[in-house]
C-alpha cells in the first residue's frame, strides 16, 4: 500500500488547498475520495485474480504452491512433477511464458500484427473465406491429429521447447492455454527402453491439446504424436492455418550428417454432431472430411484452395500407400534409370478436385468419368454439330466434345468464372488440354469452336427456349443436337440441387432447346445398390424427380448406364434421353460398328495416339443393359410399375389379378403342329383345354441384330424366296413395333409357328407386354400419373406404351416380346392357336 499512499499524497499536493501534513483530516475532498476508492478496489481486483488463477488454471496455481513449499506433484497426475524438468520446472516455464514475460508476448503480438499488415494482400482471400464460414454450429468441433517421425531427440526431451511450440500453435488457432502439464514415461526393458513425455492442456472454448513423445535410448530419432481439438468459431483454421505451424515448430530434424528428414502424417476429423440448418456449409462434412483428410496414412498435399462467390474449391495431390508406395513415388522423381523414374506417370499422386468439400473428379478417373459421360450420347447421335454444356468448369467435358470432327459449335455455360480460372491453373493439361488435337489449341477453353459463357445456365435456357418462342426462326437456328448436364450431383445437399433437378420449367426449356432428333445427357450421381430404398424417399429423390419429368416431356428412348472406374467410392450413373427413338439404332450398334464410328468421327492427334483413352466399342456394349440393382430399386416405387410384378414375382396368378395360386403353364407337348404335304406348317392347335391367362412355354429366344435385318432386305431384292428369311419375317418380333429400334427377336419353340391374324376376336394368345399395357391402362399406372403430374404428355403419347425409361423392359424386352405368351381367353381342345402380328 505504500506506493498507493505516496501517489495519493502527490495528487493532494497539487490542489489549491495547502496540505502541510498529508495525514491530517483537513485534507481535500479529492484526497479522501481517492483513498476510499483504492481501499475497496484493490482487494476486489486481488481477489478476482486469485479466483481466476485457482479456477481457470488450477494446475498452474498448485504448481506455484508446490514450488514455494518445496513439494512435488500432487497425486493423481494433476500436478507437475518438478523432477521432469530440464533446469527449470514446467510450472516456471508457464509462468515465464504467460505472466512474467507479458511484455515479450506483447512484442510478439506486435510482430505478428506487422507480419499480417505486410501480408494483407496475400491473406485477403483467406479473410474472405473465414467470413464466409465464420459461423459454425454449436456442438461441433474439428480435431487435428499429427504424427511426426525422425524428430531431433534433444528437442523431444526439452519441456521448455515443447511448451514454446505449443504456445505458438495455440495462438495460431485463436485459442488460449488455460493449463498444461506433462509427465515423464518409460517402458520396455534395459536393452530396448522407450522414454518420453505425455502432455495435456486445457484450452478456451471447450478445446484441448495433447502431446506425446517417444525416444528410444541411443537412437538417433524420435516420434511426436500431437492432437488439438477446436470447438470454437475458428475451428476451420486447423488445416489451413494451424497445420503449417505444427509442421514448422514440431517437425524438427537432427542437424547430424545423414539424418533423415522428418516424416509428417496428419488427419482432420469432425467431432460431435453435425448440424446443418441455419449455418454455412462446412467442407469437412462432405467427402473432403469423410474420406480424405480423416485418414492420416494418406499423403496429402494441398495444391490450391479458393473461395469463389458460389463455392469453395479445394485441389489436393494424394498418395494412397495401398495404391502407390512413398518409396516408389520418391524413386519416380529421381534419375536413377529405374522403371519408376522412366515411367513417373504411373507413380504420380492422384489429383482430386473438391467443390464445397464434395469430390468432383480425380486424375485416376478423369478419362473414364468424362468419356462415359459424353461419348455414348454423342455417338448415339448420327451427326452432332451444335452441343451445349451446363456446368463443366473443369474443362474435361468440353475436351471430350471437342474431339468430334462433326462439331461446329459448343456452348459451355458455367456460372463460376473463378472455377474455370483455377482449372486453367491447376488442372491443365490433364483435364482441359487440347494441345494434342489436330486443329485445336493448347487450352480447350481457347478452341475456336468453344463459346464459353459465364452465366446462370438455368436462366439462359429458360429465357431463350420458352414455349412461346420455341418455333421462332431465330430460336430454331440456336437449338442443339446434344445438351450435356454436368452440374451438381442430384444427391448434393445444397438447396440449388433441388432447384436444378426439380425445376419443371427448366427441364421443359432443355426439351425445347433440342432439335427433333436431339439428345439429353446427364450424370445422375452414385449408382443404386440392391439394398437402397425407393429413390423418392432417399438421398436420390432429385434423380427420381428428373426421370419423371423426362418421361412426362415425351422423350422416346431413355438409357440408364453405369461406370465403375470413375475413381469414386461407388459406380456412377448416367442417363441418355432421345427425343427420337431412331437413336436406338446407334445406341445398340455392335462393338465393331462403334469402333468404326470412332475412327471416322474422332479427330486425329498430333502424337499419333488415340484421343479416347477409355471409351471404345466393347465399353459401349457394356452400357446396353442396366445393372440388376437399377431394376430392383426402380421396382421399389410406391406405385410399382406393372412390368415389375411380371419380372420379380414369378408365375403367380396374383400378378395377373386372377387369384393367389400359380398360373397354369402350357408346355410344348400340349400343342400340336399340323403340316401339309409340301412341308408347310398349316396350323398349331391345342391338345387340351387351356384356361385363360395361362403361360405358353417358350423355347430359346434368339436375337436377330438390326444389321442382319438389313442384309435380309438386301437378299430379298435379288431372290424371290428364302425359307430362313420367310420364317424370320413371319415369326420374329421386331422392336420397331414398339417404337424401340434395335433388332428382332424370335423364339425357337412351337409358338414361333403360330399363325398371325388381323382379327382382334380371332387372336387367342398374346405376349406379356400386351397384358402389361392393359394393366397399366386399367390401374392408372405410374406412367400415367407421371404424365399427369408433369402437365400432360405430348400429343400422341398414350398411356398404353410402357415407359421408355423402364429398366425392367430394357433388361427383359426379349422375354416380354418374344418369350412370355399368355392365353387371352379360354382355349378349347382342338382350337387353333392364333395371334395378332406383333403380338
Amino acid at each position: 500500500m505504500k506506493n498507493e499512499k505516496k501517489s495519493a499524497t502527490a495528487t493532494a499536493a497539487t490542489t489549491s488547498v495547502a496540505v502541510d501534513d498529508p495525514y491530517e483530516l483537513r485534507a481535500s475532498p479529492r484526497f479522501f475520495i481517492v483513498c476510499m476508492a483504492l481501499t475497496f478496489a484493490f482487494p476486489f481486483l486481488a481477489g478476482t485474480v486469485a479466483v481466476r488463477t485457482f479456477h481457470l488454471m488450477p494446475n498452474f496455481a498448485r504448481t506455484l504452491l508446490d514450488l514455494k513449499e518445496g513439494g512435488g506433484s500432487t497425486s493423481g497426475g494433476v500436478g507437475i512433477d518438478r523432477d521432469t524438468a530440464d533446469g527449470d520446472s514446467l510450472g516456471a516455464a508457464i509462468l515465464g511464458n504467460d505472466d512474467e514475460d507479458e511484455d515479450e508476448d506483447e512484442d510478439e503480438d506486435d510482430d505478428e500484427d506487422d507480419d499480417e499488415d505486410e501480408d494483407e494482400d496475400e491473406d485477403e482471400d483467406e479473410d474472405d473465406e473465414n467470413k464466409f464460414q465464420s459461423a459454425v454450429p454449436p456442438g461441433t468441433g474439428l480435431q487435428l491429429n499429427v504424427d511426426i517421425r525422425y524428430v531431433d531427440p534433444s528437442f523431444l526431451m526439452s519441456q521448455n521447447a515443447l511448451l514454446e511450440s505449443i504456445n505458438k500453435i495455440v495462438s495460431k488457432a485463436s485459442l488460449r492455454l488455460y493449463s498444461f502439464h506433462c509427465h515423464k514415461h518409460t517402458s520396455g526393458g534395459e536393452a530396448n527402453t522407450l522414454r518420453g513425455l505425455n502432455c495435456v492442456g486445457m484450452l478456451s472454448e471447450g478445446s484441448h491439446v495433447s502431446l506425446n513423445t517417444w525416444l528410444k535410448e541411443n537412437a538417433g530419432d524420435g516420434v511426436v504424436s500431437f492432437s488439438i481439438l477446436s470447438s470454437g468459431p475458428n475451428q476451420l483454421k486447423l488445416q489451413w492455418d494451424v497445420l503449417p505451424v505444427v509442421e514448422k515448430v514440431l517437425a524438427r530434424g537432427s542437424d547430424k550428417e545423414g539424418a533423415v528428414k522428418p516424416l509428417v502424417e496428419w488427419s482432420l476429423s469432425q467431432r460431435q454432431f453435425r448440424v446443418v440448418k441455419g449455418y454455412p456449409r462446412n467442407v469437412y462434412w462432405e467427402d473432403l472430411g469423410g474420406e480424405y483428410v480423416v485418414f492420416s496414412k494418406l499423403k496429402k498435399m494441398e495444391i490450391a484452395s479458393a473461395q469463389t462467390p458460389f463455392q469453395r474449391i479445394d485441389i489436393y495431390d494424394i498418395i494412397d500407400p495401398q495404391e502407390t508406395s512413398l518409396a516408389n513415388y520418391q524413386k519416380s522423381l529421381s534419375n536413377d534409370g529405374s522403371y519408376q523414374s522412366r515411367h513417373p506417370e504411373h507413380f504420380a499422386p492422384t489429383r482430386v478436385v473438391f467443390l464445397d468439400g464434395v469430390m468432383q473428379s480425380t486424375s485416376r478417373g478423369n478419362e473414364p468419368y468424362h468419356e462415359a459421360l459424353v461419348q455414348p450420347g454423342m455417338f448415339a447421335h448420327s451427326n452432332p454439330k451444335r452441343v451445349a454444356i451446363i456446368g463443366g468448369g473443369e474443362g474435361a467435358t468440353l475436351r471430350e466434345v471437342l474431339k468430334h470432327r462433326s462439331l461446329e459449335t459448343v456452348v459451355m455455360i458455367e456460372i463460376d468464372e473463378m472455377m474455370v480460372k483455377e482449372s486453367t491453373k491447376h488442372l491443365y493439361p490433364r483435364w482441359n488440354g487440347c494441345g494434342d488435337f489436330e486443329g485445336s489449341t493448347d487450352s480447350c477453353f481457347d478452341d475456336p469452336r468453344a463459346d464459353v459463357r459465364y452465366e446462370d445456365a438455368l436462366a439462359w435456357f429458360m429465357n431463350k427456349f420458352t414455349d412461346e418462342n420455341v418455333n421462332d426462326e431465330e430460336v430454331v437456328k440456336e437449338k442443339f443436337d446434344v445438351i450435356i448436364m454436368d452440374a451438381l450431383d442430384p444427391e448434393d445437399t445444397v438447396a440449388f440441387a433441388d432447384v436444378l433437378y426439380q425445376n419443371d420449367v427448366f427441364m421443359k426449356s432443355i426439351y425445347n432447346g433440342l432439335n427433333d432428333d436431339g439428345i439429353l445427357i446427364a450424370q445422375l450421381g452414385g449408382s443404386p445398390v440392391l439394398v437402397d430404398p425407393p429413390e423418392e424417399v432417399s438421398a436420390d429423390k432429385n434423380r427420381a424427380s428428373m426421370r419423371r419429368q423426362i418421361v412426362g416431356l415425351g422423350y422416346q428412348s431413355m438409357h440408364s448406364y453405369s461406370e465403375h472406374n470413375c475413381g469414386f467410392e461407388a459406380s456412377w450413373t448416367y442417363l441418355v434421353a432421345c427425343k427420337d427413338a431412331k437413336c436406338r439404332s446407334n445406341w445398340y450398334k455392335n462393338p465393331a460398328q462403334v469402333d468404326e464410328s470412332i475412327h471416322r468421327r474422332i479427330l486425329r492427334s498430333k502424337s499419333g495416339k488415340s484421343l479416347l483413352e477409355y471409351f471404345d466399342g466393347t465399353t459401349m456394349a457394356s452400357y446396353h443393359i442396366p445393372r440388376r440393382a437399377v431394376e430392383t430399386v426402380y421396382c421399389r416405387q410406391f406405385n410399382q410399375p406393372e412390368e415389375c410384378r411380371f419380372g420379380t414375382e414369378g408365375w403367380s396368378q396374383r400378378v395377373l389379378g386372377t387369384g393367389d395360386g400359380q398360373v397354369a403353364v402350357v408346355g410344348q407337348d400340349d400343342l400340336a403342329v399340323t403340316v401339309s404335304d409340301d412341308g408347310e406348317v398349316e396350323s398349331v392347335v391345342a391338345k387340351r383345354d387351356i384356361p385363360s391367362l395361362s403361360y405358353i412355354e417358350s423355347g430359346e429366344v434368339l436375337r436377330i441384330p438390326a444389321q442382319v435385318e438389313t442384309m435380309m432386305n438386301l437378299y430379298k431384292d435379288f431372290h424371290d424366296y428364302s425359307p430362313i428369311t420367310n420364317f424370320i419375317e413371319k415369326s420374329g418380333m421386331s422392336l420397331e413395333d414398339m417404337e424401340q429400334k434395335g433388332g428382332m427377336y424370335i423364339s425357337s419353340g412351337v409358338q414361333a409357328l403360330v399363325k398371325n391374324t388381323d382379327s382382334e376376336s380371332g387372336a387367342n394368345i398374346g405376349h406379356m407386354s400386351t397384358w402389361v399395357s392393359l394393366l397399366k391402362s386399367q390401374n392408372n399406372s405410374t406412367q400415367a400419373q407421371c404424365e399427369s403430374s408433369s402437365g400432360g404428355a405430348p400429343e400422341g403419347a398414350g398411356t398404353l406404351r410402357i415407359s421408355p425409361e423402364s429398366p425392367v423392359m430394357a433388361r427383359k424386352l426379349p422375354h416380354f416380346e418374344s418369350a412370355y405368351l399368355l392365353s387371352l381367353r379360354d382355349i378349347a381342345k382342338g382350337e387353333e392357336i392364333m395371334k395378332k402380328p406383333g403380338h
